[in-house]
């Protein structure tokens, strides 16, 4: 939008004192409202010999008040729809949803995990085979495309999104702290059974709208499940929904 400041100036070439002047309201975008009332102001407004006859007022309804003659109004107009011409798109917002999910054959039985994970879980089954699974943590994150965000916890993300059309280029960092068991032949004190390990990745990917896409995995040993440690692998599972 910097650019209207020099078609502002402009409207300063077609003024005259002589004419009569008249009032009159503009709507201006309130995303540049007031960049675009500065700039006015600084052309319309009496200098210091008073010889201009131009007045603007910006009013509490957000609409700009000119008095001005009219072939000022005319330069005004003109000015501000060719701001709306070249009006950017607003910048779109990235909303990911991360999941992550342990597979193992030592798992007794799947527990509960989302539906909407029910298809991918299944490739992951085709791939790995007969495997049960359990949702160790998830979170979502919400961006302007270009913009950096990132959450922490258990479960620690951060993402960099730049939309494309349907496509959707990321930089992605996820991190996962878990209880892992602690086996009696490494144990230093006989009252620590278990400890906090970290797992995790980073890079750089490309997804299409509403997919869901397996970014990821690592394999772990002695993750602690219930009363039981068990061996098997997280995955990690990224979405972006079609609605964004």
């Amino acid at each position: 939008m910097r650019h209207f400041r020099l078609l502002i100036l402009l409207v300063c070439m077609a003024f005259s004192a002589n004419a009569l002047a008249e009032f009159k309201l503009y709507d201006v975008d309130p995303s540049y409202r007031e960049e675009v009332y500065q700039a006015l102001a600084g052309v319309l407004r009496p200098g210091a010999d008073d010889s201009q006859t131009e007045a603007i007022e910006l009013m509490p309804t957000g609409q700009i008040l000119i008095d001005a003659t009219p072939e000022a109004h005319q330069q005004v107009a003109g000015v501000l729809a060719e701001i709306r011409r070249h009006e950017a798109e607003p910048t779109p917002r990235v909303t990911l949803q991360y999941w992550v999910v342990l597979g193992s054959r030592e798992l007794q039985s799947d527990a509960e995990t989302p539906g909407a994970l029910d298809e991918v879980l299944g490739e992951i089954r085709g791939v790995h085979g007969p495997l049960s699974f359990r949702l160790l943590g998830n979170a979502t994150l919400v961006t302007d495309s270009g913009m950096s965000g990132e959450v922490s916890g258990n479960l620690q993300v951060n993402q960099m999104a730049y939309v494309q059309g349907t496509r959707l280029q990321v930089r992605l960092g996820i991190g996962f702290v878990y209880t892992k068991g602690i086996r009696a032949s490494d144990q230093v004190n006989v009252f620590q059974t278990t400890q906090q390990d970290r797992q995790g990745l980073q890079l750089n990917t490309s997804m299409e709208q509403g997919e869901f896409v397996v970014v990821g995995e690592n394999s772990v040993t002695d993750i602690v499940d219930g009363p039981n440690a068990v061996d098997g692998t997280i995955f990690y599972i990224v979405h972006w929904s079609a609605a964004d």
